[in-house]
């Protein structure tokens, strides 16, 4: 909700101000060279490491970080280019990306299984009463109505119409697999 309430503060201070604004929106990111771990990348480590035994069915797009710079080069260059842009690559629920990761990545431990949504809530119901107990709890109803909306298709034409291209989600996954082995310590 904050990127969003930010977006549309900007678009409406380009509009006052006569400011011409060019936005990149991009999905999931992974790829190498992240200074530290993101939430993105730490849904890669789940799917390298087992961390989802399970999974709701949930669709996102993921896009190779060198995509996310290269779209916004393109954007930022190009006089032709205006407005907003999604930036993403490949797409699908957590189970199939999970699969594709596992083809280009064989030590991968993705989920097999997805679970039904009243299964989800009661894990966040029961993640919310250990996190009013003072114990850790990261799922919410909140991230489960997210998760619920998912992205199920992510319209990149205006991006490619400028040229855009992202890289094979087998490469990005392989440099995001390598990134992660690097960086054990973050």
């Amino acid at each position: 909700k904050a990127k969003t309430d930010s977006e549309r503060l900007a678009w409406r201070v380009a509009k006052e101000t006569g400011l011409d604004l060019r936005v990149v929106n991009p999905s999931m990111v992974w790829g190498p060279d992240f200074a530290r771990h993101t939430p993105s990348t730490e849904v890669a480590v789940k799917l390298l490491r087992g961390g989802y035994p399970a999974a709701p069915k949930s669709s996102f797009g993921v896009v190779d970080s060198r995509d996310v710079a290269s779209l916004h080069r393109i954007v930022f260059e190009r006089d032709d280019a205006e407005g907003r842009y999604i930036c993403s690559g490949d797409h699908g629920s957590l189970v199939e990306i999970g699969r594709r990761f596992k083809e280009s990545c064989p030590e991968a431990k993705p989920p097999k299984v997805t679970v039904p949504w009243i299964v989800v809530h009661a894990f966040a119901l029961i993640d919310e009463i250990k996190a009013f107990f003072g114990f850790e709890g990261t799922l919410t109803q909140k991230v489960v109505r997210s998760l619920k909306r998912g992205d199920a298709w992510m319209d990149t034409s205006k991006a490619r119409g400028l040229g855009w291209t992202p890289l094979p989600f087998e490469t990005t996954v392989r440099d995001t697999v390598d990134w992660i082995n690097a960086h054990d310590d973050l």
